[in-house]
């Protein structure tokens, strides 16, 4: 399986959305809430200084605020 980063709050409801599409897709995830220092750090080191959640990175890939087939498509790419 493809490491997929993903980055978001339990509060937001896009991240919501899209963990309950990748969910339901069966596509695993490892969701980093950006509420906890070190994750938003990493979020923003991975968008280039961007705070836009979610944020989701696969391989060098990073998309935030993402369609599900914009994450599929980045899936089948890598």
């Amino acid at each position: 399986m493809n490491d997929i980063t993903f980055y978001g709050a339990p509060w937001c409801a896009p991240c919501n959305q899209l963990k309950r599409q990748l969910t339901d897709n069966k596509i695993d995830f490892d969701f980093k809430n950006v509420d906890e220092k070190e994750n938003e750090e990493a979020m923003l080191e991975a968008s280039d200084g961007r705070y836009l959640i979610p944020t989701v990175v696969i391989g060098d890939k990073v998309m935030q605020n993402p369609h599900i087939s914009m994450v599929k498509d980045a899936i089948a790419a890598v």
